[in-house]
């Protein structure tokens, strides 16, 4: 009896530590001197964006062209003993109550990506990268492509899951078109995730690739826009494969 008195107390004290920790999280984000160095931005569909505005108000978003995808401003919270991040979406207002501009808020983004280290990873095994991404109940021993796909992976693992945020940087535009000067194709196999292909490889190739792929994907887990080209000069990203 007295064992499980204590063991209760210890659970209430734990959550009382998480409860706290979360307000904390709360303040912090509210207050821009505090939150401004943990601002990115994650990728999310137009249904999810829509769910979240209802709770939380108009989020500060941008639409991917032509695709029912956002890219949505987030405060970012690495916690390195759980190996977790907490992320608290930016609405309308909380960018109004901090004081600052639209653009403000952009380059603000831009400067914390800045100072992230990027690197492409060749991952031509795509049986263990999409199982990685939890993306397919069974994958097709078959995917040896014979051509080189990259992930851009950010060297701290835990940096807000910025391997996504780097794709709408100026960074990312300089970096790729160095690597792939004749323009690549871009693949979203999942919202964290960036894939990129040369553009050199053989375009039937990459389209039975992509079709193996979603043949076996689980459509619950599916990304509606999933492949792109780049236009080099707009910085934008171009209609499916």
């Amino acid at each position: 009896m007295h064992k499980k008195y204590i063991t209760g107390a210890i659970a209430k004290e734990r959550e009382e530590r998480e409860t706290m920790t979360n307000e904390q999280i709360r303040q912090t984000a509210t207050a821009w001197e505090t939150a401004k160095e943990h601002i990115t931005k994650r990728v999310l569909h137009i249904a999810g964006t829509e769910e979240i505005e209802q709770k939380a108000g108009k989020l500060e978003k941008d639409r991917i062209p032509d695709t029912f995808l956002y890219s949505v401003y987030v405060v970012a919270f690495t916690d390195d003993k759980k190996q977790d991040v907490t992320y608290m979406y930016v609405p309308v207002a909380l960018r109004k109550k901090w004081g600052i501009t639209e653009k403000e808020l952009e380059q603000q983004f831009q400067n914390n990506v800045a100072k992230i280290n990027f690197r492409f990873v060749v991952c031509n095994d795509l049986e263990h990268e999409i199982k990685r991404a939890r993306l397919m109940l069974s994958v097709p021993r078959n995917i040896k492509p014979d051509f080189a796909i990259y992930r851009i992976m950010s060297r701290n693992r835990l940096v807000h899951n910025a391997d996504i945020a780097f794709l709408f940087t100026e960074k990312f535009w300089g970096t790729v078109q160095d690597m792939f000067p004749s323009g690549c194709y871009l693949l979203l196999p999942s919202y964290t995730t960036i894939l990129l292909i040369d553009k050199s490889a053989d375009f039937a190739k990459v389209q039975l690739l992509l079709e193996t792929v979603t043949d076996s994907t689980h459509r619950r887990f599916t990304l509606p826009d999933s492949s792109f080209t780049l236009d080099y000069e707009k910085h934008e990203l171009h209609d499916k494969i």
